[in-house]
This record gives C-alpha cells, sequence and structure tokens, in this order.
C-alpha cells in the first residue's frame, strides 16, 4: 500500500509524515473496523472480515493468491467508467454480453490512441 505526496505541498514533512502513518498497523485497524477497504496489510485484513459479519468477506482473503493486479495507466478513471456503461445493463440482463464488451474494446480503444497520441 503506497500513499503519495504533492511535491507542492508547503508542509512536506507533515504530508509524508502523514503518507506513512495511513500505511501503518494503526491506521489500517481503523480503516478496516470502519469496514472501508480491506487492507494491503495481511496483519490488518481481518478487522474488515469483522466489520461485515452478515456478509462472507473471508471469501475476498481466500482468494488473495488467485488475484492479479490490474493494470494502470493515465487514464485508467476513464476506462473504467468506459466498463460500467456498457457492463452493468449487462450484468442485469438489459443487454448481450457479447455485444457490451465489443462497445467496451472500440470506446476503450479511442481513449487509449488519444492519450498515445499525446
Amino acid at each position: 500500500m503506497r500513499f503519495s505526496v504533492s511535491a507542492n505541498t508547503k508542509h512536506p514533512e507533515e504530508a509524508t509524515d502523514f503518507a506513512l502513518w495511513l500505511g501503518s498497523e494503526e491506521a489500517q485497524k481503523i480503516n478496516g473496523e470502519a469496514g472501508v477497504c480491506i487492507s494491503a496489510r495481511n496483519d490488518c485484513q481481518q478487522y474488515f472480515v469483522d466489520a461485515h459479519e452478515s456478509l462472507n468477506c473471508q471469501i475476498f482473503l481466500d482468494n488473495v493468491a488467485n488475484a492479479e493486479l490490474l493494470p494502470h495507466c493515465k487514464i485508467t478513471s476513464q476506462l473504467s467508467q468506459v466498463e460500467k456503461k456498457y457492463l452493468e445493463p449487462a450484468w442485469k440482463g438489459e443487454t448481450k454480453l457479447a455485444d457490451a464488451c465489443k462497445s467496451v474494446a472500440e470506446e476503450q480503444n479511442k481513449l487509449l490512441e488519444e492519450m498515445n497520441a499525446k
């Protein structure tokens, strides 16, 4: 888990200290107990699971060995929005999945071409 600090911050030491603290066991325990997200810290992941007792969140921890990181680029958030735009209706049965995937590929390829042209 990594946090960053702006190079233009007026308080670089304090900002760095805060970013480092965000990844600490103390901060990740707070995050997990609030049920915000699963910590990247192995020693804090159980807090998230315990925060959602009515759900089977243990399944996420049990499948960590099968997980792969998604690639990231300058426009990852735009690419994600394209997926949401087309895949959500497909998951709801409102459109065909094959059509949705074709639309995702077409729109994302255009965005990637624009990004790479700069």
